[in-house]
């Protein structure tokens, strides 16, 4: 089972910095603290596998919702399956809907 997530950091003056890892190692990641908090805002792609199953959120946050996006990968980052995972995605997408999307947001790795 695994737990991955793309993120691109888009900054005020239109530069972008693309970062892929596993969500727990997102969760220690000190530069997105830094860097979300002196600029504007981060779009993550999360891929989620228990097994077989593969299920993709798509989600931008601002920086003033850093703790939201902490809080969202913490949850899925224990989560032991599907269900637990879509609960997860659930709590956050009811707290920012505008910030969820069917579709991978931002940079596409074609």
């Amino acid at each position: 089972m695994s737990c991955h997530v793309h993120i691109t950091l888009h900054f005020e003056d239109g530069n972008e910095e693309f970062y892929s890892m596993s969500c727990k190692e997102a969760l220690t990641w000190q530069r997105i603290k830094y860097r979300l908090y002196a600029n504007s805002f981060l779009k993550a792609n999360l891929t989620f596998k228990p097994g077989f199953f593969e299920k993709k959120v798509y989600a931008s946050f601002e920086s003033l919702q850093f703790r939201d996006f902490h809080n969202l990968l913490q949850c899925v980052s224990s989560a032991k399956d599907k269900n637990v995972f879509e609960k997860c995605v659930a709590v956050s997408k009811r707290r920012f809907l505008r910030g969820f999307s069917d579709e991978p947001i931002g940079h596409s790795h074609s």
